[in-house]
């Protein structure tokens, strides 16, 4: 396995400007659809050392139309990463920039309810591993 080299630095009173700014074009480029931007991670508290990378967490009415403005100013998309219902994107500046975008729990739990008695909406049951013998079912839901 190859070792990864982690730099941590002194504290700079220059991320919190980096966050500021960073937000400002984030809000630009997705408009009405921002609840929440907020500075997370190491480089979010003030004298700790970190990391020089800028982490950012944007909470969204709607997590489907993010990609494309995100892209358009300069972040690369990542996609969910193992983690449902977000995206995260990636900028490189001399502060790498990381932004995990979030969906408003209340639309998802909204979607959900609207969802429930839809029987194409759950397709997911509890089968034996070695003989296939069904034992049980499970409603999930798949966010569409």
């Amino acid at each position: 396995m190859e070792k990864k080299k982690i730099n941590v630095v002194q504290y700079d009173s220059n991320w919190p400007k980096i966050f500021k700014m960073q937000a400002e074009e984030i809000k630009k480029a997705l408009g009405e659809n921002v609840i929440k931007i907020h500075h997370v991670g190491s480089t979010s508290v003030p004298g700790l050392c970190a990391k020089p990378t800028i982490d950012i967490m944007c909470v969204v009415k709607d997590l489907k139309t993010v990609t494309k403005p995100l892209e358009g100013i300069g972040y690369m998309g990542k996609g969910e990463l193992n983690l449902p219902l977000r995206m995260f994107f990636k900028k490189k500046t001399p502060n790498d920039i990381n932004i995990q975008v979030l969906e408003e729990t209340k639309n998802i739990l909204k979607d959900w309810i609207s969802n429930y008695n839809k029987n194409d909406y759950y397709r997911w049951a509890i089968t034996l591993k070695n003989t296939g013998e069904l034992v049980g079912g499970i409603d999930i839901i798949l966010i569409l």
